[in-house]
């Protein structure tokens, strides 16, 4: 009796310390969650500061009548290059962000299934019916309504747009006449650059396709 009655007190005391430890580590998911979450938002304010800031800048010396043309077709594509780097970091730290708050999402899934098991018979997907996005139509839950989503979206095209903006740059620099030797060779420069990182990002991606495998892209993460 006494050896069963240990047992027991030993069992209870195993799943009590379980149970803490899950609800632990469930806390420290979603802290890292909501923080994930919360940079990605400063990625993205930060993103169209800077872009909005640039284009203000640009359109300010355009516009001033004491401005030399060859100043404005250096600062053009100097700002447009910067712009673009800052787009594909940003496109990259973004999408990492997706595969951490999409790990971080199975594990809480994964918890709440362990803590809500065997409360009472009728809760076995308890878990399921108080989680919000369990009960959205599947159509909000893709990526057309993914707030990661769109921020792939946004970056991946905003890089897109500016390596096409300093390529065309670079190949009009090229035939003009009306530009000095150093702005076309700057001009030219950035573009030719431009190129060459958009070759080797393509590059990047064929040999892994090649090779049968997926490169190491970061998946959106599951948030509403």
């Amino acid at each position: 009796m006494r050896i069963s009655r240990y047992n027991a007190d030993v069992s209870a005391e195993r799943q009590r310390l379980l149970r803490s430890a899950l609800t632990y580590d469930g806390d420290q998911a979603w802290t890292h969650y909501r923080h994930l979450e919360s940079q990605r938002n400063q990625f993205l304010g930060f993103f169209f500061t800077a872009t909005i800031g640039s284009i203000g800048f640009l359109v300010a010396l355009a516009s001033s009548p004491s401005a030399r043309e060859d100043v404005i077709w250096v600062g053009s594509a100097a700002i447009g290059f910067l712009l673009m780097l800052l787009s594909i970091a940003m496109y990259g730290a973004v999408r990492k962000i997706g595969v951490a708050l999409r790990f971080h999402h199975e594990e809480i899934d994964a918890i709440r299934e362990l803590l809500y098991k065997g409360f009472e018979r009728e809760s076995g997907d308890l878990a399921s019916r108080s989680y919000a996005m369990h009960r959205m139509p599947s159509l909000m839950t893709t990526r057309l309504y993914s707030t990661q989503g769109m921020a792939h979206l946004i970056l991946g095209s905003a890089a897109l747009l500016f390596c096409t903006a300093e390529i065309a740059s670079g190949a009009l620099a090229l035939f003009s006449s009306f530009l000095s030797g150093v702005t076309r060779g700057i001009v030219v420069g950035l573009g030719v650059l431009s190129l060459v990182l958009s070759i080797a990002y393509l590059a990047f991606r064929l040999r892994y396709a090649l090779a049968g495998q997926s490169a190491p892209h970061f998946p959106r993460g599951h948030d509403a």
